[in-house]
């Protein structure tokens, strides 16, 4: 919550605002090495690009940022987490009943609460389905899904074509561009925008 919050103060606003926080938790979480967080880093930007392409132009009044965010970081922390695809598709679906953030208070304190709220609940359903905790397995495609509630006018039938086989994003390899680097350098922009705390 804290990370993603201070990377929606200090950065521009982008799925990275919330995926790349969740991926650090994620990764910190379970001990893992920067190259393993960029690989699911990756894996969530992807998922965000696919989604964004189907679902961004029909929220009306949804921030794309975090509502689909939350979904493309619970794809990175669930991957980090190690979730088998059954879990993966739980985390989905934990993720989407949580999905919510208003256009209207981006960039506004309360837009920078609803980025970190995302990377949060994106981190908690990817440890709640990794626990055995069960949601729809179409919670983003069902009747009663993420899509049909926050965009019903949405096409989801492309989302997935190609799905590990090509970057939708235009990218020819993994990272999507950034390398591990670059990835570390956005880990310090967003630990040194909190203040020092104080000691007593």
């Amino acid at each position: 919550l804290l990370a993603a919050s201070a990377a929606a103060a200090s950065a521009p606003a982008g799925y990275a605002t919330v995926i790349v926080p969740a991926g650090l938790a994620a990764g910190a979480a379970q001990g893992l090495r920067l190259l393993e967080v960029a690989d699911a880093v990756s894996v969530g930007l992807e998922i965000a690009v696919r989604l964004d392409a189907a679902l961004a132009a029909h929220l009306g009044a949804f921030d794309p940022v975090c509502t689909i965010g939350r979904l493309a970081a619970a794809a990175a922390a669930g991957r980090l987490l190690g979730l088998s695809p059954a879990a993966a598709g739980h985390a989905f679906g934990v993720a989407a009943t949580q999905a919510a953030g208003f256009a209207t208070v981006v960039g506004e304190p309360a837009g920078v609460l609803q980025n970190g709220k995302a990377a949060a609940d994106a981190v908690h359903a990817a440890f709640l389905a990794r626990g055995g905790y069960t949601a729809s397995p179409a919670g983003i495609e069902g009747r009663r899904g993420f899509a049909a509630l926050l965009a019903p006018s949405a096409q989801l039938s492309a989302v997935a074509a190609g799905l590990g086989q090509a970057w939708a994003s235009g990218a020819s390899e993994p990272y999507l561009g950034h390398d591990p680097a670059e990835l570390s350098q956005l880990a310090d922009a967003f630990i040194s925008s909190f203040p020092p705390t104080k000691r007593s």
